[in-house]
């Protein structure tokens, strides 16, 4: 089955954390890196699964793989101005 890719919120960078370094546990984190022909690289080690976005005080968003989001806050994709700057859609 494919992954199906979305966006969740999060009330704080805590939250994210304590998510976050739950899940790797789960899947095994950190995981060997390989190179773009699929060669094993040994290191560095693919440590993180994800990171978030900080769009307001009470607003940290990801992008996760639905089968990895139960309990978890579904919303909109932040909107990008530019590389630089990340808004509140809503704003």
């Amino acid at each position: 089955m494919g992954c199906l890719m979305r966006w969740y919120k999060f009330q704080s960078q805590q939250d994210f954390d304590v998510w976050h370094e739950a899940l790797k546990k789960q899947l095994g984190y950190p995981l060997p890196s390989y190179d773009i022909n699929g060669n094993l690289v040994g290191e560095p080690y693919t440590t993180d699964y994800t990171s978030v976005v900080k769009i307001a005080e009470n607003d940290f968003r990801t992008i996760i793989d639905q089968e990895y989001a139960q309990g978890l806050t579904p919303c909109d994709a932040p909107e990008i101005k530019d590389e630089r700057e990340i808004i509140n859609p809503q704003s």
